[in-house]
């Protein structure tokens, strides 16, 4: 398994560098469609700690045969648990906020919320032989 980690200020500049750094790693290791998805995922929770969290951006990404993991945790006060259910339905489309996490569950194979000390997300894609599930029709 290969792993990195890196620390990024929490201001929205920072967006386009992080994606843009976890693209690069993660590009020769997974086919592209699936690279996409994880990157809306990546984006999105990205986004998510800019505008709700403190301090500094982690991000750790791991791959491995078949699964690729990015981790993205920041200082702040994380979501509620009623609105972490909620933005996990289909319904979240329709709020004002919230989507975030629908999407990534929609486009990932799985979206786990940790919230101690901070928030972190850390989102998996599985790939090639490890797919748990098949792959999304392409349009």
């Amino acid at each position: 398994m290969q792993t990195a980690r890196f620390t990024f200020e929490c201001e929205p500049e920072s967006a386009a560098l992080i994606r843009a750094t976890v693209n690069e790693l993660l590009r020769t290791s997974m086919p592209p469609a699936d690279l996409r998805e994880l990157m809306v995922g990546v984006g999105e929770a990205v986004a998510n700690a800019i505008e709700h969290g403190r301090g500094p951006i982690h991000v750790d990404v791991e791959v491995g045969p078949g699964e690729a993991t990015v981790t993205v945790g920041d200082f702040g006060a994380g979501i509620d648990s009623e609105r972490l259910g909620a933005s996990r339905t289909p319904a979240a489309l329709d709020a004002e906020s919230g989507r975030g996490l629908y999407l990534m569950s929609q486009m990932c194979d799985s979206v786990v919320v940790r919230q101690n000390r901070g928030c972190t997300v850390s989102i998996a894609k599985q790939f090639g032989a490890g797919r748990a599930r098949p792959p999304r029709p392409t349009s």
